[in-house]
């Protein structure tokens, strides 16, 4: 037994041996890495160095004896003096520096554990430390990390303070104490607030205002902080209630400092009298406002300039509008504010006597022109609305800039060009053409010769209120000095058609347009303009090159739209009944047949068929029509166009006779004398088709009744076809031509009279 004690005790003892030259190994090892960092102080420090520390800490093997904490806490310590030499001399970034600190604290609360300290002062070392920390986590934006450190720092104070053998009661160690409580309390705080914990934001402020009897050195901090915390609010547009709270509580800390800055104060007031004034407590914030001690600072002659003009008070608001104006410490952006704040409270008389003693306070400021620019805006509103104040001052401002006592910046010049583009914009639309050209005048003194684009918008809207006046040659002459600046813009060529057309001048109008449809920046709606014009005006020649510059244009915006554009040039191609431009008509069938080929009958008559139907029953009253006056070509094009027309519909019994009726009567009008031999192969796929097409009637028949009509049909059809037939190849010379003769003689129908044309 004796043996197996000693053996036990023998591996033991040779056991903790080897766990205390771990545990040494370790010790060293961390010793060393942290003598590299301070040895590295000057270069900032290595983040992989930190990474092993915090790896080494882990695997540091556990329990450790009382007198391997100790060293554990030397180490600790040592590295926390690291990340503080660090901080002062500013060579290491906050997010790595943070990470040494924290595990620094993580090291001494290591070695806290195993030491068995309970005094007051290494507790309370430590609890600063993590608090510390806390709060560089908190300045590096990372609150949850933050959190855990502050409640650690909360963890250690409650042991201290539940350990009342170990709380000194010495003065100074207390003041110590409160201070690293009162820090702990306002770091959390903020850590609170960004974590959205607003509860504990309030409870822990209250906390921090608790001590504030013994730190009083310490209240300019805390009302800082209510003072950020209700920017914050205002900056997310939150309750404007919690605002006032938070500025409240800044003003009631601040008033325990020792040592006060007044202006601090009365900022704070006139922050809150602001708020007040949000609110429609107008009593309580002149009440704020005259605790500022009689602050004549300009932005509260502002707020009470403001509270009098809500309550209707405008001699004390104008008293307080003119001392703020007059304050030698007003800024430019604030006395902008105070006559602003004039005009949006009906005080116009006030705010335009603002704004020329501001001017006149101002008038070397580099933004001074945006004086002028809000008088402007005030006099053209509404309200206001004073036309002939406002084209003096306008006046005034273009004679200061041109002449270089008082140039706009690029900004404001530009803010000016579009409030008085918009005056006259107004007139304009009002009918008011006079007042809209003296507005539109000076747009063009005010812009400089470089502003080409903008100087020929104006002259366009110049020209176009000379029309409106009945003005013409007035109206040309400005639009000409547009082209001559800008010779390639659909704008000034349709202005120019719009005025050829109202003098009459068809040629001028038209190479106007023909210029327009060349230009670089053409749409199509600016035709579809031309046209409505040309029609309003009743000028179908005009109207009729318009939709054909649309027709060819091969562009379809809408379905349906080419074949409103056939129609209508129809129509107008067809209103001398007597001589029909037949020629015309001819081309634009053509091009509804190559557009239905391209586009479908979807893009050209958007599947209104009824379209189709009419053009192809003017195509064969046409047809007709020129076959009775002998011109046969004309004929046989239009019947043929008819054809063509007719195939777009459903096949039904109707549209194969009219299709059959068309080739037939169209190659009878030019095959015995037919234009060149072309045609002729073009009349023997017509018949062809005829052929065809009986074949597709008889089809279409299916009772007896019907086919018995059928044949009939065919009886007297046939003969006719043949008859053609023969003429064709007899002109082709076509060796096989007997051969139609002699199936001429078995054809039902064929008469000696037929025979005797043959």
């Amino acid at each position: 037994l004796a043996t197996w004690k000693q053996n036990w005790i023998d591996r033991h003892t040779l056991t903790t041996r080897m766990e205390n030259f771990e545990i040494s190994k370790h010790l060293e090892h961390l010793e060393e890495l942290v003598g590299n960092m301070e040895a590295q102080l000057n270069s900032g420090a290595d983040v992989g160095i930190i990474r092993t520390i915090k790896e080494r800490l882990k695997q540091l093997p556990l329990p450790i004896r009382r007198q391997e904490a100790f060293e554990l806490k030397k180490i600790g310590l040592r590295l926390w003096n690291v990340g503080v030499q660090l901080t002062h001399k500013n060579n290491c970034s906050p997010e790595v520096n943070v990470q040494i600190r924290h595990t620094a604290c993580d090291t001494l609360s290591l070695s806290l554990a195993h030491t068995g300290e309970r005094d007051e002062e290494t507790l309370l070392n430590l609890m600063n430390f993590y608090s510390r920390t806390g709060k560089l986590w908190s300045d590096v934006r990372n609150p949850d990390i933050a959190e855990v450190c502050f409640n650690t720092a909360m963890e250690l104070w409650e042991r201290i303070n539940n350990n009342v053998s170990i709380v000194s009661s010495s003065e100074a160690d207390v003041v110590k104490r409160k201070r690293i409580l009162f820090s702990l309390y306002c770091w959390r705080a903020a850590c609170a607030w960004d974590l959205q914990q607003r509860e504990v934001t309030y409870t822990l402020v209250s906390r921090a205002k608790e001590l504030l009897n013994d730190l009083p050195a310490e209240c300019q901090f805390l009302a800082q902080m209510c003072y950020k915390l209700a920017k914050d609010v205002t900056d997310a547009g939150e309750d404007r209630q919690e605002v006032i709270k938070w500025l409240q509580e800044s003003y009631e800390i601040y008033e325990k400092c020792p040592v006060k800055d007044p202006s601090i104060q009365a900022r704070t007031l006139r922050w809150l009298a602001k708020e007040y004034i949000e609110n429609d407590d107008y009593e309580q914030a002149l009440k704020t406002l005259d605790l500022a001690n009689g602050d004549r600072h300009p932005s509260g002659l502002y707020l009470k300039a403001k509270i009098h003009l809500k309550l209707g008070q405008l001699g004390l608001a104008e008293e307080n509008l003119f001392l703020a104006l007059q304050h030698k410490d007003i800024t430019f952006d604030m006395g902008i504010a105070v006559c602003r704040s004039a005009f949006e409270h009906k005080g116009f008389d006030m705010a335009s006597k603002g704004y020329d003693l501001l001017a006149r306070k101002f008038a070397h400021h580099a933004e001074a022109g945006k004086i002028f620019l809000l008088k402007l805006e005030m006099l053209t509103s509404p309200e206001v609305n004073d036309n002939v104040k406002s084209l003096a001052l306008v006046d005034e401002v273009i004679a200061g800039h041109n002449g270089g006592s008082q140039k706009l910046t690029a900004e404001t010049k530009n803010l000016f060009y579009g409030l008085m583009w918009n005056r006259g914009s107004i007139f304009f639309e009002g009918g008011a053409y006079r007042n809209a050209l003296d507005w539109f005048q000076r747009v063009t003194q005010l812009l400089g010769p470089q502003d080409t684009a903008n100087h020929v918008k104006v002259l366009r809207i110049m020209s176009r209120c000379h029309i409106c006046l009945n003005e013409m040659e007035k109206a040309e002459e400005i639009a000409q000095s547009a082209l001559q600046l800008d010779s390639n813009t659909c704008p000034t060529f349709y202005i120019l058609f719009k005025i050829s057309l109202q003098q009459g001048d068809d040629a001028k109008a038209i190479d106007h347009l023909t210029k327009l449809c060349a230009c670089s920046d053409f749409s199509q709606n600016f035709l579809e303009v031309c046209t409505h014009d040309a029609h309003q005006a009743q000028n179908n020649r005009i109207v009729q090159h318009a939709l054909e510059h649309l027709l060819f244009l091969n562009k379809v915006d809408q379905p349906g739209q080419p074949g409103i554009v056939l129609r209508n040039l129809v129509k107008i191609s067809t209103e001398n009944v007597e001589e029909p431009n037949l020629g015309k008509i001819c081309g634009y069938l053509q091009k509804a047949i190559n557009l239905t080929n391209q586009i479908g009958i979807k893009g050209v008559f958007n599947d209104n068929l009824d379209e189709v139907r009419w053009l192809y029953g003017t195509a064969w009253n046409l047809g007709i029509l020129a076959g009775k006056k002998e011109q046969n070509e004309e004929c046989y094009q239009l019947l043929h166009h008819a054809y063509r027309l007719s195939v777009l519909l459903p096949v039904t019994l109707t549209t194969q006779q009219q299709q059959l009726t068309c080739l037939m009567i169209g190659a009878g009008a030019i095959v015995e004398n037919p234009p060149n031999e072309n045609s002729l192969q073009d009349l023997m796929l017509d018949i062809e088709r005829c052929r065809q097409l009986m074949h597709s009637i008889r089809d279409l028949r299916p009772s007896e009744a019907d086919q018995f009509a059928s044949i009939q049909f065919e009886n007297r059809t046939m003969p006719t076809l043949l008859l053609m037939e023969f003429s064709i190849k007899a002109q082709l010379h076509d060796p096989n031509l007997e051969q139609v003769l002699k199936r001429s003689i078995h054809v039902f129908g064929m008469t000696p009279k037929i025979l005797e044309k043959f």
